[in-house]
């Protein structure tokens, strides 16, 4: 193979993995609000429960 063959190739499994480990990050924090926002409501009923 000739080098900007392997230098496209490189840059290639470089993106992807980046890539994915943006999109794993932006996940992890959209179902950390997501649990969150469910913890707040249920100590919010069990709140109004106890009243």
């Amino acid at each position: 193979m000739c080098p900007l063959c392997i230098a496209t190739a490189a840059l290639m499994v470089v993106g992807t993995a980046s890539t994915g480990g943006l999109a794993t990050l932006a996940m992890n924090k959209l179902f950390r609000a997501q649990n969150a926002a469910e913890k707040n409501n249920s100590e919010l009923k069990s709140k109004e429960n106890r009243s």
